[in-house]
């Protein structure tokens, strides 16, 4: 009966640990309710649980209780070789320590700091599963205790019990990591994608801008061609003067936008010129006034003796509405957005905080909010493409990017002061043009009339727009040149091969219905090697762009063009 009656409690303790061991599938659950088991069954003051992982040189504390920190504490480890539990770990069975004071099994520090607190006595039991120990539970007593052999093999059950909950628990974490890569990798993907599908969008809107400022420069083209004729025709004083004024005027901000589309379709070449960044900032102040709404306030702190820059116009544009869109979408209850600038002198301390700056004279823009400002891990990827700290379907990630390309093109940099509600501010460094005769050597230079004239000079001149064509010829044969025209590449070469090759100089359009101006001008040129070409386009794509650049030979006219642009380039094309 005494038999039966020591069987039946060893079942119960392993049933009652079990129990308490598979209540959560939670690793560290798991070995929180296997130590508090069996501080309960073994009346133990003192048990801590480690994991052991195939190979490793040591074994490491998943949880403890009742040990001092000197001890035992988080993250304690205790190696295979030289300690109890690693003892236990490499022979699989239980070891008991029944006098702490002589048995050399135990780490002698550890020993020392157990004795200190006057424990007495270990029991070391080996976590099981499929035969491999992946663990060891350490149980400590204060006084003299000893196993029977029941408690051995109960105490060998207990812990298989433990190692395969611990397995288990393992399993599970590792089941939760892989689907969490997997569905991390799915959403990595489906980001991936979503940029892709954004990028081709954005490609895909940025050729139909092209196509439209290419379009819309061939309209521009005669009206502000005809408009400047009829200017230098009447005297200002004449109110069809005033008329024609307002015309051109018109149609050269026209112009501008069709740069910015075509800035933004990343086909437009910087057409640098001496800036003076206030005016800049005046002229654009009412229409950002309009873009960011009443609830916004905006002020502006202008240095009046703010130095010259040389910059492209457009591009600089771009970057103050860009920057201030991003203000005015960091306050959606309203707020001030305030943009300053000023002279700053660079030293080389300064350029050892900032790796992108340089030593010396710089013009500064700075635009700041009252935002919600951005946590400073974001801030380091503001400008990567694609990043955006919007709302999903609110941001596109480009802009601030786009900003950031723009003043590296300039020479610039751009640094980020923000912190979360706090605001933000942005301050962009460009090169400040250092004396006068650096701004003059920037200004346009304006030729005389009579310097423009042509000497009977014979142009030929190859465009599809009927409007553009004839404003060309107009102006050339008025301006004493001698203008052949035609359509498109079939009738240019028919023109050329009837007039002997006779022509000084061939005015074409990038852009044919039947080729391309570069096609054409190789096949004259292979006729007659002395031709000199001029090219003109609203649009033409980044090939073309580059060969045009690349050759010493080309040259290239931007749609629309005034009279004196036109009467300019064929100048000094034919000068070339």
């Amino acid at each position: 009966m005494a038999e039966e009656g020591t069987e039946r409690m060893s079942l119960r303790a392993i049933q009652m640990v079990s129990d308490a061991v598979h209540e959560s599938l939670d690793l560290l659950s798991v070995a929180k309710n296997a130590v508090n088991a069996m501080m309960r069954y073994m009346h133990s003051p003192s048990v801590g649980l480690f994991l052991y992982s195939e190979g490793s040189s040591s074994l490491k504390l998943l949880y403890a209780r009742g040990f001092s920190e000197r001890i035992l504490h988080a993250g304690s480890e205790l190696p295979v070789e030289g300690s109890l539990n690693g003892l236990v770990i490499r022979q699989k069975k239980i070891i008991s320590c029944e006098d702490l004071s002589n048995d050399q099994r135990v780490e002698l520090k550890v020993r020392e700091e157990l004795l200190k607190e006057g424990f007495t006595s270990v029991v070391s039991v080996p976590l099981l599963y499929q035969d491999r120990a992946i663990g060891a539970i350490s149980l400590v007593f204060k006084g003299k205790y000893t196993l029977s052999e029941d408690e051995r093999r109960t105490l060998l059950a207990i812990g298989k019990t433990i190692g395969l909950a611990i397995a288990n628990a393992q399993h599970v974490a590792r089941l939760e990591a892989e689907i969490n890569e997997r569905k991390r990798a799915e959403e990595e993907k489906e980001r991936l994608q979503s940029q892709l599908l954004h990028a081709q969008k954005m490609e895909a809107i940025g050729r139909l801008a092209g196509g439209i400022a290419h379009d819309f420069n061939n309209m521009l083209t005669p009206i502000i061609g005809y408009a400047n004729i009829l200017c230098s025709h009447l005297s200002s004083d004449n109110r069809l003067f005033r008329y024609a004024k307002v015309i051109r005027d018109t149609a050269e901000r026209a112009a501008s936008l069709t740069a910015q589309l075509l800035a933004f379709s990343r086909r437009q070449t910087l057409k640098m010129e001496v800036l003076n960044l206030n005016l800049v900032i005046s002229d654009m102040k009412e229409m950002l006034g309009r873009l960011i709404g009443e609830d916004i306030e905006l002020t502006t702190l202008l240095d009046s003796e703010l130095k010259l820059i040389k910059a492209d116009k457009g591009q600089i544009e771009q970057v103050i509405m860009n920057l201030v869109l991003n203000a005015r979408d960091a306050m959606p209850q309203g707020g001030k957005i305030m943009i300053k600038t000023g002279n700053i002198h660079v030293n080389e301390e300064y350029c050892k905080l900032y790796a992108e700056a340089r030593p010396g004279d710089f013009v500064y823009l700075l635009v700041e909010d009252t935002g919600i400002g951005i946590d400073e891990e974001m801030v380091h990827r503001i400008f990567e493409p694609f990043f955006t700290t919007k709302e999903r379907g609110k941001g596109t990630g480009l802009g601030l990017s786009v900003v950031y390309g723009i003043i590296k093109q300039h020479g610039g940099w751009i640094n980020v002061y923000s912190k979360p509600g706090k605001g933000s501010t942005f301050k962009i460094y460009l090169p400040a043009l250092l004396s006068e005769r650096e701004a003059k050597a920037g200004e346009e230079k304006v030729t005389p009339p009579e310097i423009l004239q042509g000497g009977g000079e014979r142009i030929l001149i190859v465009e599809d727009s009927d409007v553009v064509r004839e404003f060309a010829v107009n102006v050339l044969r008025d301006n004493g040149y001698r203008p052949f025209e035609a359509r498109n590449v079939r009738e240019a070469v028919e023109l050329f091969s009837g007039e002997g090759g006779n022509f000084h100089l061939l005015f074409s359009d990038v852009i044919l219905p039947d080729g391309t101006g570069q096609q054409l001008a190789d096949e004259l040129r292979s006729r007659k090697s002395d031709l000199k070409i001029l090219l003109s386009s609203g649009y033409s794509d980044g090939e073309s762009r580059c060969k045009i650049a690349m050759s010493e030979d080309f040259h290239f006219l931007q749609k629309p063009y005034s009279p004196a642009e036109l009467l300019e380039a064929i100048k000094s094309a034919l000068s070339s």
